[in-house]
């Protein structure tokens, strides 16, 4: 379990190869497209990662790599206009404890097209630069106490951006309101912040501290669901973590958390009955 817990963490260490923010991985799936429509397929992933791995998601002081993974799953493609537009779905993820849905995401493509950042809003370009900056704002709060407000304006700046587009606002309006949803929601960045800091202690021998900061980010999850019991994005933080309570138990050798890590995810207690066993 160590081992699986140093690995769930690399992303939020600091990274020693390269200063890109972002991991880039793109899963592109087209089931239901003719296949004669699907020859611009792999320029459009690969544009996708060109764009995230030459572009700052994050401030350069930090040097973090995190992963950001895209799976669009593209519903069908219309060739009828001037344009070769693209109908999708997609999930935007840091492969751990942050997802995104999009249910209808819309935005034209050409072959050899590339993509760049400008003051002009692109609805595929803006769509990755709101995940991107809203995920990476999450993973530096988890690092520094509400250290990612500064990628919450940014994010808040493509939605504006998007929704002076005539064209393009469709949507902005409601992504607007889970972005102040998220970033209002205090108690979860700071859990976010004191969970870490009780698995680094451990890490650091420091097990007064660890239980502490396990307190801490307990109270302030109970806190949201006893508030909004299905906020959805504290589920999301709660369902990836909930594992970790084999590795308290086994630094603490004492189970006194257990009743928390109970109340947070009931569906998870027969887990939690073999941790002791």
């Amino acid at each position: 379990m160590i081992q699986f817990y140093k690995a769930a963490l690399v992303f939020l260490l600091p990274a020693l190869l390269a200063a890109q923010t972002f991991v880039a991985e793109i899963n592109l799936e087209a089931p239901r497209v003719n296949p004669g429509h699907q020859k611009d397929l792999p320029t459009l992933q690969t544009a996708i990662e060109n764009y995230i791995n030459t572009n700052s998601f994050g401030p350069e002081a930090y040097n973090y790599q995190v992963k950001f993974r895209i799976q669009i799953f593209v519903d069908h493609i219309d060739l009828s206009g001037s344009e070769t537009m693209y109908h999708a779905q997609a999930v935007f993820t840091n492969d751990y404890d942050q997802r995104y849905v999009e249910g209808n995401w819309k935005f034209p493509f050409s072959s050899g097209e590339n993509l760049y950042r400008s003051g002009i809003f692109h609805p595929l370009s803006g769509m990755i630069d709101f995940y991107g900056y809203l995920i990476m704002a999450n993973e530096l709060d988890g690092i520094e106490l509400n250290s990612g407000s500064g990628l919450f304006d940014k994010a808040n700046e493509v939605i504006d951006l998007a929704l002076s587009s005539s064209r393009w606002s469709s949507g902005w309006s409601s992504r607007k309101q889970m972005l102040r949803e998220i970033s209002g929601n205090y108690q979860l960045r700071k859990a976010r912040l004191r969970w870490n800091e009780a698995l680094w202690a451990i890490e650091d021998a420091d097990i007064p501290a660890s239980k502490a900061a396990l307190k801490d980010a307990m109270s302030n999850l109970k806190s949201i669901i006893d508030y909004k019991s299905k906020d959805k994005y504290t589920r999301v933080f709660i369902d990836s973590r909930y594992q970790d309570a084999k590795y308290f138990y086994q630094a603490y050798k004492d189970t006194f958390f257990l009743p928390d890590f109970r109340q947070l995810s009931l569906e998870n207690n027969a887990y939690f009955d073999q941790i002791v066993k």
